[in-house]
């Protein structure tokens, strides 16, 4: 099995309808409306979701066009994002990325189904070691989303997924 297709992760300079590949400088070299298609083309089969973490690529109707023409040429789905983007180290290692805007995935993706936590008929409260809400609790639970074994998996499904920040948002509300 040749392991295709995979997920891949983009990280680049853009702006909207770009994605800039060969420097800042040059735009013509990126990633535009005018050649996703062809680019998505040769990568079809390979590439199941590309996620670009460029500034503000997805951002109006050329980032539509840019999202939509890549997808359409690869055969996936690719996102990317309508503002800036900004790369925050965590105290312990790793880190995130924050954006004010907004994430555009084409094809559009169907919302997940809403999940009212009081009908499952579970308790739900903070991880021990947590007394209140706030900004480093929500820090904390974004960097555990995907993890097997953590005390962010609210709902015990077994994986911190957005059920579980749904579940969080709940608690806070």
């Amino acid at each position: 099995m040749n392991g295709y297709p995979v997920d891949v992760t983009l990280v680049a300079h853009g702006f909207p309808g770009s994605v800039l590949l060969s420097g800042v400088g040059n735009a013509l070299d990126g990633l535009r409306p005018e050649n996703a298609s062809s680019w998505g083309e040769s990568v079809s089969g390979k590439i199941g979701h590309m996620e670009i973490l460029s500034c503000g690529s997805a951002a109006g109707p050329l980032g539509d066009q840019l999202l939509c023409d890549f997808a359409e040429g690869c055969g996936g789905s690719v996102s990317g994002w309508t503002d800036c983007i900004g790369y925050y180290k965590g105290i312990f290692g790793g880190g995130h990325y924050a954006t004010p805007g907004e994430k555009v995935t084409k094809p559009e993706e169907e919302d997940p189904e809403e999940i009212d936590p009081e009908e499952t008929g579970q308790s739900f409260g903070l991880p021990v070691g947590y007394t209140e809400f706030g900004v480093g609790a929500y820090v904390d639970l974004l960097d555990a989303l995907g993890s097997t074994s953590s005390p962010w998996d609210l709902d015990g499904s077994g994986v911190v997924d957005t059920i579980d920040e749904d579940f969080f948002f709940f608690l806070i509300d």
